[in-house]
C-alpha cells in the first residue's frame, strides 16, 4: 500500500477533529518518511492539525521547513496567529508574504483585516485597503464586511460607510456590521435608516441584527418604532434568545420606561448575568439603591454567578450609600470570585473605601494591584484628598507623572482642588503649565478648577485671566469666580460680575446668591443685602436654602443687629434644617459679646448636634471674654462628659514647593528652635511698636503672662515666622488656617506685615485677610 496525498490529508483531518496531537505527530513522521514534507496540501493540514491541538510552535516549524510556500500556507499561519491573539506577528507575516511575491487571496485579506481591527491599527488597515482596491476585491461581500468591521473598531464610521456603499451584494451580515458600526459610535439616526433600508431590500434581520439595532431606539422619540421591532421578536420565535431580549430590555430602560424593562425582565424564561446587570444598572442610575440590592440578592438565590460588572455595580451602590460594612461584604464576594485583581473592580473597591473614610484600605488595594490605569491613579488621589491626606495626594500625582501616565480631567480637577485647599500656589502653577505644555484639551471642568485654585491661593488676577480666556462658561464657572471674589471680600467686583452674568444670559442660582450675600455681609452692606435677597425671591423665583438664610442672619449679625437676626432664626425654626442658622447667630453673638443670646443659640445648636465642637468653643470664648471662668469650666466638663474634642488650630504654608503644617505650640518641625527664636524677636518688635496682646481669647483662667505666651504660639504665627525666615525679604506669604483667625492674631499679623514689609495673605474658614503695611483688606470687619 502506497499512501498518497488524500490519505495523509484524511488522517490529519481526523487528528485535528479529535485534537490528538500524539497521533498527529506519528502521522507527521510518516509524512516525512514517505517524502511528503514539501507537499503544500499535506503541510497545510499538518499546520492546521498542530494549531487545533494547541501546538503553534510545531505548526510554525512545519511552515518554516516548506521551501515553496503557497498563499494557502501563508494564510493558514496568519489565521492561526490571529486566533492566538498574536496580531502583531500576523501583520508581520502578512508583509513578509508580500515581500516574497505571494499575492494574498480574499481569505487572506479577511484574516489580516480582523487583525487590524483587533489592534485598532487604522494605518495598517488603510494600507491593506489600498491593496484590496488594486486587486478589485472591495466589492466582495466577505472582504467588504471585514473592511466595515475594521473601520468600526478603529473608530472610523466614514471608512466603514464608504466600504459598505462599494459592496456589490449585501447580505444580512454586512448590513448588521454597518448597523453595529453606527450604534457603537452613537450614529443612531443612520443605524435606524439602515435597518429600514435593509428591510426594503428584502434582507431578513437575524438575531444579531435585532440585538444590535435595539440599541438605536433608546431615544423616547423613536421608542414606538423600537416597540414595533420588538413585536416582531415573538413572531420570529426569537424570544428564546437571551441576547435579543437583553437588548430589548436595555432599549426600554434607556428610554426611561423602567416599568416596561422590569416587566420584560420578569417575563424572561432564561436570564444570564448580563440580564441581571442590565436591570440592576437601571435602578442604580435612578438611585433606587434598595431595589438594586434586592435584585442582587435574587441573583444570588437563582445561582447566577456575578461577574466583574455586577460587582462594580454593587460597589457603586454602597459607595453612594457610604455603607462600609456592606461594601466589605461585597469585597469578600469579589475575593471568592477571583475578581480582586481585576483593575476595574479593584478601582471600584478603592472608590468605596475612599468615600467611606478608609483611605488606608484603598491604598492597600492600590499597592497590591498588578497593573494600574489612569482611572486607578485618579481614584487613589481623590481618596487621599477627600480624607484630608492632601500632601499624599500631591505626592501620588507626582509619582503618576513619573510613570508616564497621562492624567484625565478628573485627575487634574482632584489635584487642583488639593492645591486650592493647601494654597499650594507653586504646585498649582506647575500643573497649569503642565496642562498647557502637554496639549491637554482645556475642558470647562478643569478651567473651573483652575479658577478655584488661583482664587483660594489669593491670586485673583490669575483666576480672572483663566475666566476671561474661556470660550464657554456655565453656571459653575460663574459661581466659582463669584465665590472667589466673595471670599476675598471684594464686594464691588462680586456685584459687577453678578451683573455681567445676567447680561450674558446666565441665570443666577442659589449658589450665586450665597456668594453675593456673603460679599455684602463682609462689607456690612445690610440694605443692599436685603435688596438682593428680595430680588432673589421675586425676580429669580429661587427658594431660599438654609445657606441663604444663614447669609441673611450673618448679614444682620455682623452689623450688630442681633435681635433682628434672632427674630429671623426663631421664625424659621422648625421649617427647615436650622442648625446652620443658630451657629451663625452664635458667631455673631460672640463678635458683639452678647452672652445671654450666645448661650441660647449654643443650646439650640447642641440640642440638634451634641457633638458640634464649634458651639462649645464659641460659647467658651464668650464666657472667657466676659470673665466668666465658671462658664468656661462648665463647657469644658460638658465636652469631656460627651466625648467631644476641640479641633486643634492648624496652619500651613508653602515654601519651595513643599507644604509645611503647624499646630498651636507645635515643636515637631525640624527647624523649631529658629522658628521660636524668630517669634521671640517678632514679639519684642511688636511690643515696641505698640502691640498689646488681647488675652480675652484664652480659655484658661491663668496669669496674664501665661496667656500671652499661649497667644504667641498660635499655629498661624508659627507658620508666618517660618515663612519670614525661609524666604527672601519682600516675598509675599500665604498661610491657610483651618479655624477662624482670632482677634489677637489678626492684630499681630497687621504689625508683622508693617514691621517686616511683607504682604501676608491668611485664609481662614470665613474669608481671606490680605495684610499689608499694617492694614488688613477686611478693614477689621470679619
Amino acid at each position: 500500500f502506497k499512501p498518497d496525498t488524500a490519505f495523509f490529508v484524511a488522517l490529519l483531518q481526523r487528528c485535528s477533529s479529535a485534537k490528538n496531537v500524539d497521533h498527529g505527530r506519528r502521522v507527521h513522521w510518516h509524512v516525512c518518511d514517505r517524502g511528503f514534507e514539501q507537499n503544500n496540501l499535506v503541510c497545510g493540514h499538518l499546520i492546521q492539525m498542530y494549531a487545533q491541538c494547541g501546538s503553534v510552535p510545531e505548526a510554525q516549524q512545519v511552515f518554516e521547513i516548506l521551501e515553496r510556500k503557497d498563499v494557502f500556507a501563508w494564510t493558514r499561519m496568519i489565521g492561526i496567529y490571529c486566533q492566538q491573539g498574536d496580531y502583531d506577528r500576523a501583520l508581520g507575516m502578512f508583509y513578509q508574504m508580500q515581500e516574497e511575491d505571494v499575492m494574498p487571496t480574499k481569505v487572506t485579506y479577511v484574516a489580516i483585516l480582523n487583525a487590524c481591527a483587533s489592534t485598532e491599527s487604522l494605518k495598517d488597515g488603510m494600507e491593506i485597503h489600498g491593496q484590496i482596491l488594486q486587486q478589485g476585491f472591495e466589492g466582495d461581500v466577505f472582504v467588504g464586511t471585514a473592511l466595515i468591521n475594521m473601520y468600526n473598531k478603529c473608530g472610523s464610521v466614514r471608512g466603514a460607510w464608504d466600504s459598505f456603499k462599494r459592496l456589490e451584494h449585501r447580505d444580512v451580515v454586512s448590513w448588521t456590521a454597518m448597523i453595529a458600526a453606527c450604534v457603537q459610535h452613537d450614529q443612531f439616526a443612520l443605524a435606524r435608516w439602515l435597518y429600514r433600508r435593509m428591510q426594503l431590500d428584502g434582507v431578513v434581520p437575524n438575531k444579531i441584527t435585532l440585538y444590535t439595532v435595539f440599541n438605536a431606539y433608546g431615544d423616547p422619540h423613536y421608542l414606538s418604532e423600537g416597540k414595533f421591532i420588538y413585536s416582531l421578536v415573538s413572531s420570529r420565535v426569537m424570544e428564546s434568545d437571551v441576547r435579543v431580549m437583553n437588548s430589548a430590555m436595555n432599549m426600554f430602560g434607556n428610554a426611561g420606561l423602567l416599568g416596561d424593562a422590569r416587566r420584560l425582565f420578569e417575563d424572561m424564561v432564561d436570564r444570564d448575568v448580563v440580564t441581571w446587570n442590565i436591570v440592576i444598572t437601571f435602578y442604580v442610575q435612578n438611585e433606587n439603591f434598595g431595589e438594586a440590592v434586592r435584585l442582587f440578592g435574587r441573583l444570588q438565590q437563582d445561582g447566577i454567578k456575578a461577574n466583574d460588572i455586577t460587582f462594580v455595580l454593587m460597589l457603586n451602590v454602597y459607595t453612594s450609600l457610604t455603607s462600609l460594612a456592606k461594601g466589605k461584604v461585597i469585597h469578600e464576594l469579589v475575593k471568592e470570585a477571583g475578581y480582586d485583581r481585576d483593575v476595574v473592580v479593584a478601582t471600584a473597591l478603592m472608590s468605596l473605601y475612599g468615600r467611606c473614610e478608609a483611605p488606608g484600605q484603598a491604598w492597600k488595594i492600590f499597592v497590591d494591584m498588578g497593573s494600574k490605569d489612569v482611572i486607578t491613579w485618579t481614584v487613589m488621589c481623590v481618596a487621599y484628598a477627600q480624607n484630608g491626606f492632601r500632601k499624599e495626594a500631591l505626592q501620588l500625582f507626582q509619582e503618576m507623572q513619573l510613570e508616564g501616565r497621562r492624567p484625565t480631567s478628573a485627575t487634574l480637577v482632584a489635584v487642583l482642588d488639593t492645591c486650592a485647599h493647601l494654597a499650594a500656589l507653586q504646585k498649582g502653577r506647575q500643573i497649569h503649565s503642565h496642562i498647557i505644555e502637554n496639549g491637554f484639551r482645556m475642558e470647562m471642568v478643569v478651567e473651573t478648577a483652575l479658577i478655584n485654585m488661583y482664587g483660594k491661593c489669593g491670586k485673583m488676577a490669575e483666576a480672572r485671566s483663566v475666566f476671561e480666556k474661556m470660550a464657554k462658561r456655565d453656571i459653575l464657572v460663574w459661581n466659582s469666580m463669584l465665590g472667589a471674589y466673595a471670599q476675598h471680600g471684594y464686594y464691588d467686583e462680586t456685584l459687577q460680575l453678578f451683573n455681567q452674568m445676567q447680561l450674558d444670559g446666565e441665570k443666577a442660582d442659589a449658589v450665586s446668591f450665597v456668594s453675593v450675600l456673603s460679599a455684602l455681609s463682609h462689607s456690612g452692606s445690610v440694605t443692599d443685602g436685603y435688596q438682593y435677597f428680595v430680588a432673589m425671591l421675586q425676580d429669580f423665583s429661587i427658594t431660599p436654602t438654609p445657606e441663604l438664610y444663614g447669609c441673611v442672619v450673618d448679614l444682620l449679625g455682623r452689623a450688630g443687629r442681633i435681635q433682628e437676626a434672632v427674630d429671623i432664626v426663631l421664625k424659621l425654626s422648625g421649617c427647615l434644617p436650622d442648625g446652620i442658622l443658630w451657629m451663625t447667630l452664635l458667631g455673631a453673638c460672640r463678635t458683639h459679646n452678647k452672652t445671654d443670646q450666645a448661650k441660647a443659640a449654643a443650646e439650640q445648636v447642641l440640642e440638634r448636634d451634641p457633638s458640634h465642637s464649634g458651639a462649645y468653643v464659641v460659647l467658651s470664648n464668650v464666657y472667657a471674654a466676659a470673665g466668666d471662668w465658671d462658664g468656661v469650666n462648665r463647657m469644658r466638663k460638658l465636652m469631656r462628659s460627651r466625648g467631644v474634642k476641640k479641633e486643634p488650630g492648624r496652619s500651613s504654608i508653602e515654601i519651595l514647593n513643599r507644604v509645611h503644617e503647624f499646630l498651636e505650640g507645635d515643636r515637631s518641625h525640624p527647624r523649631r528652635h529658629p522658628i521660636y527664636a524668630e517669634l521671640d524677636v517678632l514679639n519684642s518688635e511688636m511690643r515696641a511698636a505698640g502691640y498689646i496682646p488681647d488675652t480675652k481669647m484664652i480659655l484658661h483662667d491663668v496669669e496674664d503672662e501665661r496667656k500671652e505666651d499661649m497667644l504667641f504660639y498660635h499655629s498661624e504665627r508659627l507658620a508666618i515666622a517660618f515663612g519670614l525666615m525661609s524666604t527672601p525679604p519682600g516675598t509675599p506669604l500665604r498661610v491657610i488656617k483651618n479655624l477662624r483667625v482670632c482677634s489677637d492674631c489678626h492684630t499681630a499679623t497687621k504689625y508683622i506685615s508693617k514691621l517686616r514689609g511683607r504682604e501676608i495673605l491668611v485664609r481662614d474658614t470665613h474669608r481671606f485677610h490680605n495684610f499689608k503695611d499694617g492694614r488688613c483688606s477686611c478693614k477689621d470687619y470679619w
